[in-house]
């Protein structure tokens, strides 16, 4: 009885057998396949799925590199190079380049949409940080090369066509002078890019060609355009071309030169723009745009250029522009510079002090008021008289005792109301600055 109930073998193992077949199916249905991925494509939880799947060591590259270009598919490029930057170096490689030999070819194909063309150059340009050097380096030629055929539509997209082509840099060089030459109404564009990562030789070879523009008249091209492009090089020699055509030629033209050469201030710039700035033989409205770079160009240099002008120059106009280009050029110093610079030979009339003298001096703010508390001292009446209205304006309880100091003093203000000093205006001002304070 009790060897009847004994066990077989058969039946003790067939729970363990079911077991072990069980877990085999499991992992089977778990397993990617190349029929799975493209399942996981149109599912919810599939994009997850494909990216464990390309991180799986265990899986075999092929399968791998189908799990990332079907993220590619489904617009998931950028999780994409998330995880593939986290692979083993030969890993990543790998994979990257059989994205990148799929997606190259999309971005060219004749029959390709405009949207699926920029998403390849996108996802190419996400790449670049997982290929090899050498792979890198063919990808960025194509897909700059692809951008400078059609600029305008071609650099939009997730990521723009400046931003690609800083990041390829100088070996873009080349191509940018190339489009200069095959596209001249986008020359600022090119030669922009060329001032930021292109070599002084491709630089010096974009501004031939530009330079060839200009000798056929523009070739349909505004000549602001092709002003500006040469502006935007950024090298001595194209600062001197632009000044040599600031000097001579029609005056529009003349001004547009010296507007492109805003946009490139140099302290190498200053004496020939001085020089114009001060001659009464410039043109007026030549005159206003060689202010205007001269401006532009921050520094001692540039101030101690314009002081004489706003000394000296005979045209009150002159005078003036050459306080607010002071102003605009260096600021704090810039005023300072002002206060030192005026002179006492010529009348002010009170407007054109306040509109043009002590509007742009506050709109510096506070941090002029020491440089405004100096020039109550000054020995010019003019000066002075600039200081107390600032004050009263805009000073703080510690400038009422300087300021009340002031209103003793009996010089006349030429070019103001009759009787008029500057103790006068001192005590006027101290009374604004007493209301300010809430003490009236």
């Amino acid at each position: 009885m009790l060897k009847s109930m004994k066990p077989s073998l058969s039946l003790l193992c067939f729970p363990l057998l079911r077991a072990v077949a069980c877990g085999a199916l499991l992992i089977c249905a778990c397993k990617p396949t190349a029929e799975k991925i493209e399942q996981w494509k149109g599912t919810q939880k599939g994009p997850e799925k494909l990216r464990a799947a390309v991180r799986d060591v265990s899986l075999d590259m092929p399968l791998r590199i189908q799990a990332a270009l079907a993220l590619v598919d489904i617009d998931f490029a950028g999780p994409l190079v998330d995880d593939l930057l986290g692979l083993h170096e030969a890993d990543r490689q790998e994979i990257a380049q059989g994205v990148a030999a799929r997606v190259l070819p999309e971005m060219t194909r004749a029959g390709a949409s405009a949207k699926a063309q920029l998403r390849a150059k996108d996802v190419l340009f996400g790449l670049r940080e997982a290929l090899p050097a050498g792979r890198r380096k063919e990808v960025d030629k194509a897909v700059v090369d692809w951008l400078l055929q059609d600029w305008a539509a071609h650099s939009t997209g997730d990521h723009s066509g400046l931003k690609i082509v800083r990041a390829v840099g100088a070996s873009a060089g080349p191509a940018l002078v190339r489009a200069i030459a095959a596209t001249p109404s986008a020359a600022a564009v090119f030669a922009g890019l060329l001032g930021q990562i292109g070599t002084v030789e491709d630089r010096d070879a974009a501004l031939n060609h530009i330079e060839g523009l200009l000798a056929k008249g523009g070739v349909g091209v505004p000549m602001q355009t092709l002003y500006e492009a040469i502006a935007r090089l950024r090298t001595a020699r194209s600062r001197a071309l632009l000044l040599a055509l600031a000097k001579t030629g029609f005056e529009d033209n003349r001004i547009q030169a010296l507007q492109a050469l805003a946009l490139d201030p140099h302290a190498s710039s200053v004496p020939a723009l001085a020089k114009m700035v001060s001659s009464s033989a410039t043109a007026r409205g030549v005159r206003g745009a060689a202010f205007q770079a001269l401006e532009a160009i921050s520094g001692a240099g540039t101030l101690d250029a314009i002081a004489p002008i706003l000394a000296t120059d005979r045209d009150e106009v002159v005078r003036y522009r050459a306080a607010e280009a002071m102003i605009t050029c260096c600021g704090k110093a810039g005023a300072a510079k002002l206060l030192e610079s005026l002179s006492t030979r010529y009348s002010y009339a009170e407007a054109d002090v306040a509109d043009l003298l002590e509007k742009d001096i506050k709109g510096l703010g506070k941090p002029v008021l020491p440089v405004v508390r100096v020039a109550l001292s000054s020995p010019k009446w003019i000066v002075r008289v600039i200081a107390v209205r600032i004050l009263g304006d805009m000073g703080t309880r510690q400038d009422l005792t300087a300021i009340r100091r002031l209103a003793e003093d009996k010089t006349v203000l030429r070019g103001w109301p009759r009787g008029s000093t500057v103790g006068s205006e001192a005590s006027r001002a101290a009374e604004r600055l007493l209301r300010r304070l809430g003490d009236a």
